[in-house]
């Protein structure tokens, strides 16, 4: 009898061992295909395997049936109790692999969705950091969230959409969302977070959202003034350390090599710029570039050549893209060279990584012509701003659930884990270390630490960014106020197919720029609208004023808005002729903007005998500055634009299929 027990606990204890293992297996098979929150059961697994290995062989050493002699009976029920708990643990492991497999295998449910908002410069960078988050946070091959990245368009569209549920100025359709109501805001500065979360602001609304900022960075980038090749040879010295310059002092040094102008985007559109434009001013004028600050500010908005003036860093730098592209390795096909661009470091070190830009701006192989030709080099300045980017959760009404807070904040926990300085920005220190580690969704900073004739600081902090709203004062102060009477043809032929694809009809192209044109104007700034088409009654004006010229204010601007969603073809063509000579100047002489779709000789027979009609009313008017915008398909060069812009000496502007807000950058360039 006792033979047959010793027996057959030899037995037990063999065939506990196997079917511990096979149980044990769906649990592992679970832990290998995905290592995380499985850590412990797979650890509890382990041990449970231990503990009945150890009694087997126990058990087998002592055969002859005389290990309770030496263990005693607490011993023995100390075994059996620990035996019992490796097999439950077992079980539950098995169970729970079971389990996680047959999920594994059926359809993954919906994730939530977290829609994230930043500045264009850092969009890439966040994207892919979310992209990671998403992989990084999956459960049994499906993703718990997804993740929308957007751009915001300025400092000030943000502040406004924060007091306005997130809707943007009313127009004849009605409000329209400026996008999707972002879970999670990641500011440029703390400066851009305290304008656009003002509480004051803020409370002017009837349901704004809760606004919670974590006091810790995400990442820093400092602002740097970028040189093509030829310039950069001109002023790189391996003597110079970087960043001990003042601006006043680099731009010296600029001015002696032959620079002649410095990009920086439209400052109204980009948080980024306007926290740079402050400390131009100063440097500029204090280096001798420009006389005064009205001529500093003009230096930074050069309109020629066009692909230097864009609403934001990225668009710029996507037109330099885009231009290099297209010249390809033709002869002459050079970048622009006399010019610096300002840019953050991090989205410099995208750029030269051939890293895609924006929604519209792929990735290219940044070492291979043209692209290598077009890359830019970092100089750096100890007065020059610093980005520092911070996490902001936004709770809307009606949004604030448990689910969204526990994924906004596993998101803010992420970027903790995982800095962005794998995409390019220096810690909290602004320091930076060079990884041997870096590829295309983690470049860290390969994209100018690897630069010829370049030096990089290990450590750059810079000064905090200056107030948004001090910033956008020191422009205001600065800056040469416009007097613009828009006159738009609405006579039939606008209602025909734009020459550029997806722009709907001519009409629908010029009412879209000359609203990215009002948004683009400030307070003291004067605009007013009028309409051309030939008139129902011989006796009645061509030209019909539609919002009379006021400073440009928040309801003037709604006005505008308004009138030109508004408007519609209707009528036959009136000749150029009779648009120009019949606009209302009653508010003074400035600005004309004819907007047209450039007509033709059938609507404009006499056009020949019109020269001297208006070179008789540009005599009069000497003070009027007329510029034709044009739809197409007709050209600056083809009669009859081309004759009233030589009799009138005007200048004449074909729309292209660049973004809206660049165009109508370019143009008040020019006006200014």
């Amino acid at each position: 009898m006792t033979a047959l027990l010793r027996s057959l606990s030899v037995e037990l204890t063999a065939s506990l061992i196997v079917s511990s293992l096979l149980a044990a297996f769906p649990l592992f098979v679970v832990v290998w295909r995905r290592i995380g929150v499985e850590i412990a059961l797979a650890a509890w697994g382990l041990l449970s395997l231990g503990l009945l290995v150890a009694g087997g062989v126990v058990l087998y050493r002592h055969r002859d049936g005389k290990l309770g002699q030496v263990v005693g009976r607490v011993g023995i029920a100390s075994a059996w109790a620990l035996a019992g708990a490796a097999i439950a643990g077992l079980l539950l492991g098995a169970g729970y692999g079971v389990n996680a497999l047959a999920r594994s295998g059926g359809p993954c449910s919906y994730p939530l969705e977290l829609r994230v908002l930043t500045t264009p410069d850092a969009l890439t960078a966040v994207r892919y950091a979310a992209a990671d988050f998403v992989v990084g946070t999956r459960s049994h091959g499906c993703p718990a969230y997804s993740v929308t990245v957007t751009s915001e368009s300025g400092a000030t569209p943000v502040r406004n959409g924060l007091a306005r549920g997130w809707e943007g100025d009313q127009t004849s359709v009605g409000a329209q969302l400026l996008g999707p109501q972002p879970d999670v805001w990641i500011p440029s500065s703390p400066a851009e977070y305290a304008y656009g979360a003002d509480p004051a602001n803020l409370a002017t609304s009837d349901s704004p959202p809760k606004v919670t900022a974590d006091p810790s960075s995400l990442g820093r980038s400092p602002m740097v003034l970028g040189l093509f090749g030829d310039d950069n040879g001109r002023v790189y010295s391996e003597s110079s350390l970087p960043g001990r310059d003042s601006t006043t002092e680099l731009l010296t040094k600029f001015k002696a090599a032959g620079i002649k102008g410095i990009a920086r985007p439209i400052p109204e559109s980009s948080a980024v710029a306007l926290a740079v434009t402050p400390v131009l001013h100063r440097s500029i004028t204090n280096a001798g570039m420009a006389p005064d600050g009205a001529a500093a500010e003009r230096l930074l908005s050069p309109a020629d050549p066009p692909e230097l003036l864009a609403p934001d860093a990225v668009s710029l730098l996507c037109q330099l893209r885009a231009t290099a592209q297209q010249g390809g390795n033709a002869p002459g096909s050079r970048p622009p060279f006399g010019y610096a661009v300002v840019v953050s470091e991090q989205l410099l070190n995208d750029y030269n990584a051939g890293r895609p830009l924006g929604d519209s701006c792929g990735g290219v192989n940044s070492g291979a012509d043209p692209y290598d030709q077009w890359k830019l080099y970092p100089y750096y300045a100890n007065d020059l701003p610093s980005l520092d980017y911070r996490f902001v959760q936004l709770k809307w009404p009606g949004q604030d659930d448990a689910a969204r807070a526990n994924a906004v904040n596993s998101f803010k926990n992420w970027l903790t884990r995982h800095p962005l300085t794998s995409q390019g920005f220096r810690g909290r220190d602004g320091s930076y270390r060079r990884s041997h580690t870096a590829d295309s969704a983690h470049p860290y900073l390969s994209g100018i630490d690897r630069l010829g004739n370049s030096a990089i600081p290990s450590v750059i902090k810079g000064p905090e960014a200056p107030g948004v709203q001090d910033a956008l004062d020191a422009i205001s102060a600065v800056r040469k106020k416009v007097l613009i009477s828009i006159v738009l043809d609405t006579s039939g032929s606008m209602g025909a197919p734009a020459s550029t694809p997806l722009r709907g009809s001519r009409l629908t192209h010029a009412v879209s720029l000359l609203r990215s044109l009002v948004d683009q104007l400030k307070g003291d700034d004067v605009a007013g609208l009028q309409t051309f088409a030939r008139p129902r009654q011989p006796a009645d004006r061509p030209v019909m004023s539609v919002a009379r010229a006021a400073l440009i204010s928040p309801t003037q601007s709604k006005l505008l808005n308004d009138k030109l969603q508004a408007q519609s073809v209707a009528r036959p063509d009136v000749s150029l002729t009779d648009a120009v000579t019949g606009a209302d100047l009653s508010y003074g002489e400035r600005d004309a903007i004819v907007v047209t779709d450039g007509q033709s000789l059938q609507t404009n027979p006499s056009i020949g005998k019109d020269r001297a009609r208006l070179a008789d009313y540009h005599h009069k008017h000497p003070n009027l500055r007329l510029t034709l915008l044009l739809t197409g398909p007709t050209g600056c060069d083809v009669s009859p634009a081309k004759d009233v812009r030589q009799a009138m000496g005007g200048r004449c502007v074909l729309l292209n299929d660049d973004p809206d807000e660049a165009q109508a950058a370019r143009l008040l360039s020019t006006l200014r």
